[in-house]
């Protein structure tokens, strides 16, 4: 009778602990052991072959024919490792090796039970149990660790069991390191256990509970809830934290309550102009009398910038409406250094009272931009306003022009005591101001923005505390 060959295993590796382990699990089983550490492999007819993921080689490359191949990562179930899979492996074994898992593999592959009997059998059978074990484990594993929202499972003593990763990465960690600690310290980051601590009330009272904040981390907003994990006999041997990233759904409740702002200013625009506009009426035309009253004398420049400011406030007044009906100023080519000039002709005196220092520096040849004159002096008015307001009239107010590829940009500098990025985000809401009450509105920055993005461009802001702050409008040039 002839005397069945054993199985031939290929071990593709260059890390001798790794090798020394899988020759020792498979020569136990009789298996005949060649090693190699590049590819293209030696020729043979092989039961097995095992690669380790560091050699870099692509299965299409191992020429092991119909053997299956046994793929070592040092992440069995990272996206190397499913490509694998996906690229025709038999398995993944992770490394460093863990001896049981590495037999319970090994002997998945290994077609060799017909010639064992006994004992060994037996143990050959429990490893494939183990293995089959293994392999459901790592399935759980991989959908746990898969679920975008994040999960926890805390112990009856509040120390943290099990996390999936994207818990770990909201926090700034991994789901190793964060096993073991306190759930205060793994899951908020505080040194002492939460005032109103849901996981207590769920191991108390056996029932769902949600947390009664939203829990914000890293910028996002969570919606956080608590279940209770029932032993045989109902009680609460564990419980399972549920957070959801509500971020998006903040965002779109913040943008319906800015539009409600917007048809309350809408409402307020078209209830306030005529008022305004019927005294300034009044007003224009006595400062044009008293103009040329006072034509040839110092008078006369008194009554130009009186004028002037008038006619700042009719441009606020249309720029409000504009939220009620849309207005038809027309757009024409226009040469921003000239608005600008013309712009701090009549505003350098408002700008430089007390100690403020006006600069300048206009780029020369600047392409033209497609626009409204009176929208984006309006626009300039306002910016050098609050530069004016942040120096607290003591500092620099620096005014720039310049060209970015093909857009046109606009800077105003002040090196007042600046802003923090959160407040910074609010300034472009309406009715949001830092200026004292009575010294502001909030509406000009917000109108500033749409004026910018009427103009297909975009108005920025630059601020650090202590640093002062840089608006930066740019602009598409016009060809």
């Amino acid at each position: 009778m002839m005397e069945s060959k054993p199985p031939q295993v290929l071990l593709l590796s260059r890390d001798e602990p790794t090798l020394a382990l899988l020759s020792r699990l498979a020569g136990a089983g009789g298996a005949a052991i060649c090693r190699a550490d590049t590819v293209p492999v030696p020729a043979g007819s092989w039961s097995l072959v095992c690669v380790d993921e560091a050699l870099g080689a692509p299965l299409e490359e191992l020429g092991a024919g119909a053997a299956p191949v046994l793929w070592l990562s040092p992440r069995p179930r990272g996206a190397v490792a499913t490509r694998a899979l996906q690229d025709g492996a038999a398995d993944v074994l992770g490394l460093p090796l863990w001896e049981p898992e590495a037999r319970a593999r090994l002997a998945r592959w290994l077609p060799d039970e017909a010639r064992l009997t006994g004992a060994e059998a037996a143990a050959l059978q429990r490893d494939r149990l183990y293995a089959a074990l293994s392999v459901s484990k790592a399935d759980w594993e991989q959908t746990f660790d898969t679920i975008p929202d994040s999960i926890a499972i805390i112990g009856s003593d509040r120390i943290v069991l099990r996390v999936n990763r994207a818990l770990a990465e909201s926090v700034g960690s991994s789901p190793r390191e964060m096993v073991g600690q306190s759930c205060h310290q793994g899951l908020h980051g505080c040194d002492t256990p939460c005032d109103q601590c849901v996981v207590e009330e769920v191991f108390q009272g056996g029932a769902a509970v949600r947390w009664p904040r939203e829990v914000r981390r890293n910028g996002r907003v969570y919606d956080y809830q608590a279940f209770p994990l029932l032993d045989e006999q109902g009680g609460v041997r564990a419980v399972i934290t549920y957070g959801r990233d509500v971020t998006r759904e903040e965002q779109l409740e913040q943008g319906l309550r800015h539009s409600e702002k917007l048809v309350t200013l809408g409402q307020l625009a078209a209830g306030i102009a005529h008022e305004i506009n019927n005294p300034l009426t009044a007003i224009s035309s006595y400062a044009q009398l008293l103009g040329l009253q006072a034509e040839g004398t110092q008078g006369a420049e008194s009554a130009r910038r009186i004028q002037n400011g008038i006619e700042r406030i009719h441009r606020l007044v249309q720029n409000l409406m504009s939220f009620v009906r849309p207005d038809e100023d027309a757009f024409y080519p226009l040469d921003l250094n000239e608005i600008v000039a013309r712009t701090l002709s009549f505003s350098r005196y408002e700008v430089t009272r007390g100690d403020t220092l006006l600069e300048q520096d206009l780029q020369p040849g600047l392409p033209k931009v497609l626009g409204s004159e009176a929208q984006l002096e309006q626009l300039f008015v306002n910016l050098l306003t609050n530069a004016r307001d942040a120096v607290g009239g003591r500092g620099t107010v620096q005014v720039a022009t310049g060209v970015d590829g093909d857009r046109v940009q606009l800077t105003v500098r002040d090196d007042g005591v600046g802003l923090d990025p959160e407040t910074v985000d609010q300034l472009f809401e309406p009715f949001y101001t830092t200026k004292p009450e009575g010294k502001g509105t909030g509406l000009g920055l917000f109108i500033a923005a749409g004026i910018a993005e009427k103009h297909r461009g975009s108005l920025r802001l630059y601020s650090r505390p202590g640093r002062g702050t840089e608006a930066r409008l740019i602009l598409p040039s016009f060809r």
